[in-house]
């Protein structure tokens, strides 16, 4: 709030107000964000801008690499998607670029924390530090812009390279824990690579105090179910395609979820919301986080995804907030930061609500005739 003139935040207050509510009040919403990939969350006029430096033929590569509202992709063509991501995103000077501006952009939906993911790259010769050096630097120059938005980073395993990378990548992590790297996270082409090869390498983050997340389910894989919940991770991402035996041990574990409806939609996972069991889990009592997960590539926000469940799933505006506030306790933090954190949901929403109160009275007041 401090970044933006008053007069002008209680126009742009009063307006959204008039025009949705709903979302004015979750966009309004202090929230935390715990499951978004940095390659996938780059908006759309950025990787036009890109595209232009590059001179490629930015029309035929944006329909490539965005998936629209009512449109559906397979995993496998999404992942080609990121292909084309990762491909304009070749420098260090442009990681620091688009770690910077996925930061703004979470921030100005007041996103009050977030652990961004990336898989560390050798760019141009320079080595995997220089990577995390970039993506730290980008995260840096948005909080000197004065965007509040607290940001971690996970380092990404990718099952689709070697164990040997894996392990390179839960050391560079390790060196990086609290210098700005959280944990780590096992993802990549669900279709590619075993689970079993990386334990021991994941075994290692944990050893060292990182966090450690698994995309769990997000294919047709029964056979690495239970494996992956017998190693007890710290948190669960996705978990669309589940056989009742391990739905019911993840219940069982309490297992912190981070849920990615919109995501999961479009990649045909679920065919419709309906059938995602968000609602189910949520009742159930299961630790769950909403989640954006791509939200440059899936056209979506962390506002939209609680506006989402608002309007298909009848959570009313109260258990939304509550939601948010609830993934503070699933963050790779220590209790005292997340005890800070808390206490900064509660600040912001004292700023809302005076803000609130002077948009009533504005709007409220009769207009002077001339």
């Amino acid at each position: 709030f401090e970044r933006v003139p008053s007069d002008i935040l209680l126009s742009f207050l009063w307006l959204m107000a008039q025009e949705n509510g709903a979302l004015h009040f979750l966009r309004m919403e202090p929230k935390v964000e715990l499951h978004a990939h940095l390659g996938g969350s780059i908006p759309d006029w950025k990787l036009v801008e890109l595209m232009e430096r590059k001179g490629l033929n930015v029309p035929v590569l944006m329909k490539e690499t965005q998936v629209h509202a009512g449109e559906q992709r397979t995993m496998q063509e999404c992942f080609q998607l990121f292909d084309i991501v990762h491909s304009i995103t070749d420098s260090l000077e442009v990681i620091r670029e688009v770690s910077r501006q996925v930061v703004i952009d979470y921030s100005n939906e007041n996103t009050l924390y977030m652990e961004l993911r990336s898989t560390p790259r050798t760019l141009n010769g320079e080595s995997y530090d220089a990577y995390v050096d970039a993506l730290l630097k980008g995260i840096a120059d948005a909080s000197s812009e004065g965007h509040c938005c607290e940001t971690e980073l996970l380092l990404s395993v990718n099952r689709a390279l070697s164990v040997e990378a894996a392990l390179e990548t839960v050391k560079l992590a390790s060196k990086y824990l609290h210098r700005g790297v959280v944990g780590i996270e096992l993802s990549g082409n669900p279709y590619k690579g075993k689970f079993s090869d990386f334990v021991d390498a994941l075994s290692l983050a944990r050893r060292e105090g990182l966090g450690v997340s698994l995309h769990f389910g997000e294919s047709v894989n029964k056979e690495e179910l239970q494996p992956m919940l017998d190693f007890h991770p710290h948190r669960l991402g996705h978990a669309c395609f589940l056989d009742s035996a391990a739905e019911k041990r993840m219940l069982e574990l309490k297992i912190p979820l981070e849920v990615c409806i919109t995501s999961n939609l479009m990649t045909k996972s679920f065919p419709d919301l309906a059938s995602h069991p968000f609602p189910r889990w949520l009742q159930q009592g299961h630790p769950v986080a909403l989640c954006a997960d791509d939200r440059g590539i899936f056209c979506t926000s962390l506002s939209a995804e609680y506006l989402l469940v608002a309007e298909a799933y009848g959570l009313s505006l109260a258990e939304c907030s509550a939601l948010s506030r609830r993934a503070v306790e699933y963050a790779f933090l220590p209790s005292e930061r997340r005890k800070a954190l808390l206490r900064g949901f509660s600040e912001h929403k004292r700023k809302v609500v005076s803000l609130e109160t002077e948009v009533e009275t504005k709007s409220e007041k009769p207009v002077e005739d001339d």
